[in-house]
């Protein structure tokens, strides 16, 4: 098949390295990949839970065949199996901004998370969700997220959890900077985008690929053109822009060769780029791809 017209999961499959190491016999060593819990998060202040998730496939993990047959179910059935959550309790206590074990006696968060995992990856409403864990039919799932029978969030419930973490996820004013054209904002960092760094941990930790191995899987061609991250303020703008100009010698314009609205090329800044180019880095301003998307 011709390269520019493989898709990025066929790329990833003709990477040998990779296709030896990330299996599921492979991985079997590894298993479960435990949920990281970052050093320094405090246990979570509740000591009782409404529902308790137990991570409950150990027994299953030691008989190879078994695991094989996992082979044909959807994602998230496959990380149920997969990925030992236990450690996700603190850092989502953490986030939810618990500071004491007194008061109301709330679901284990836990349970929370994969419930409303399970909602978005079925495409189910709150409500349609709720009614499905008490069905019979679900009744594998409920155990999974350590819901008890008949004792279940409401959709109130499970809309307080999105908002509290919302509310809880400004990390103390921590900040990055990020120039937008000629200037530098700060953004608020967000305890939540930690959950995405934590996920890609468990396999980073685990070592379940080598390092040769994720950067083999993580270059896979896609046939796009990516703006990097710069905003052209000319649509004619060309590498003539990028040169200096003087009397002597002057920059041609494309904008005006066009008969297009175009710089004066007057100003000091204009003398060394032209002020209607791109103002980051002129080598990156488009990466290139051979491939087709």
């Amino acid at each position: 098949m011709d390269a520019t017209n493989l898709t990025p999961v066929q790329t990833r499959a003709q990477e040998a390295l990779f296709v030896g190491q990330c299996n599921l016999a492979s991985l079997q060593k590894c298993l479960p990949l435990a949920w990281p819990t970052p050093a320094g998060t405090p246990a979570s202040p509740k000591k009782r839970y409404r529902s308790e998730y137990v991570y409950e496939w150990r027994a299953q993990l030691q008989d190879l065949s078994q695991l094989l047959a996992w082979k044909d179910l959807d994602d998230f059935d496959l990380v149920l199996r997969l990925v030992d959550f236990s450690g996700l309790r603190a850092v989502l206590a953490q986030l939810l901004g618990w500071k004491s074990g007194r008061g109301w006696q709330p679901f284990d968060p836990i349970s929370f998370f994969l419930l409303i995992g399970w909602q978005i990856t079925r495409m189910w409403s709150r409500s349609q969700a709720l009614k499905n864990l008490d069905d019979e039919r679900y009744a594998d799932y409920r155990r999974e997220f350590g819901f008890h029978p008949g004792v279940y969030p409401t959709e109130g419930g499970m809309r307080y959890f999105l908002t509290t973490l919302g509310h809880h996820s400004d990390s103390d004013g921590e900040t990055v900077a990020v120039a937008q054209g000629e200037a530098v904002i700060r953004i608020a960092l967000q305890k939540l985008n930690q959950l995405l760094v934590q996920a890609v941990g468990v396999l980073r930790q685990s070592q379940v690929l080598s390092l040769q191995a994720w950067q083999a899987a993580l270059l896979c061609s896609d046939g796009q053109i990516h703006d990097a991250a710069s905003k052209a303020r000319c649509i004619s703008v060309s590498a003539s822009c990028y040169q200096p100009t003087t009397p002597e010698k002057p920059r041609t314009c494309p904008a005006k060769d066009k008969e297009r609205r175009r710089c004066d090329c007057q100003t000091l800044k204009c003398a060394q780029i032209c002020r209607q180019a791109t103002p980051r880095d002129r080598e990156a301003r488009y990466a290139w791809y051979s491939g087709s998307n």
